[in-house]
C-alpha cells in the first residue's frame, strides 16, 4: 500500500523527471539514485523511475520532431560528438537507441531530441530507449536503495557500483562492435 507520503514523494521525483528533460544536462542517475534512498522499498524505487523515464523520454523526442532535422545540423555544428550517429547509419531504430542510451555516447535528453529530429519511429524509439535505460534505471535505483543501510553492512554499497561499472564496460563493447559493424558494412557496399 502506498501511503499520502510516499505517493507525494514518487509524483514529486517524476515531476522533477519531467522538468529535467527541458535541462538537458542534469544526469538522471542522481534522480534514480534519490528515489531509491526516499522511497521505502526497491520495487516501487524502480516502478517511479521507469514512469519518469518514459515520460522523460517523450518531452524532448516530441521537440526535435517537430524542430525538424535543421536542429541536427545545426547541433552537429556545436557539439562534435552528435557526430557520432553517423558512425551507426543504417542500423535499426530500436538497437540504435538502446545502445545510445545504455551507453551514453550522447547526453540522454540530447539523443532524443536528435532521435525525434531525425524522424526516427516513435514507437521504435520508446522500446529502444526504455531497453537501453533499463539497467541503469535497476543499478542506480539499487545505489539510492542500498545507501540507506549502509550503516548496517557498508560494503553493500559496492555492490551497484560494481555493477553500473559492468554495465558501462558492456557498454563500450556492444558500442566498438556496432561502430566496427557499421564500417565493415559500408565498405563493402561502396566496393559493390
Amino acid at each position: 500500500m502506498i501511503t499520502g507520503g510516499t505517493l507525494m514523494v514518487s509524483l514529486i521525483i517524476i515531476g522533477v523527471s519531467v522538468v529535467k528533460s527541458f535541462a538537458l544536462v542534469f544526469p538522471p542517475a542522481v534522480i534514480f539514485s534519490i528515489c531509491g534512498y526516499m522511497l521505502p522499498s526497491l520495487p516501487l524505487a524502480i516502478a517511479v523511475n521507469l514512469i519518469s523515464v518514459f515520460l522523460s523520454l517523450s518531452i524532448p523526442y516530441f521537440l526535435g520532431k517537430f524542430t525538424g532535422a535543421g536542429m541536427v545540423d545545426t547541433l552537429s555544428k556545436k557539439f562534435k560528438a552528435i557526430k557520432k550517429i553517423d558512425d551507426f547509419a543504417g542500423t535499426n531504430e530500436v538497437k540504435l537507441t538502446a545502445v545510445f542510451k545504455f551507453a551514453g555516447i550522447l547526453p540522454g535528453d540530447l539523443s532524443s531530441l536528435l532521435f525525434g529530429a531525425m524522424n526516427i519511429s516513435y514507437k521504435n524509439y520508446m522500446i529502444g530507449s526504455n531497453l537501453g535505460n533499463l539497467p541503469l534505471v535497476v543499478a542506480y535505483s539499487l545505489f539510492g536503495y542500498v545507501l540507506k543501510n549502509v550503516g548496517e553492512k557498508p560494503w553493500v554499497v559496492a555492490i551497484p557500483i560494481v555493477i553500473i561499472v559492468v554495465f558501462l564496460l558492456i557498454a563500450s563493447i556492444i558500442t566498438k562492435k556496432m561502430i566496427s559493424d557499421n564500417k565493415k558494412n559500408s565498405s563493402e557496399q561502396t566496393e559493390e
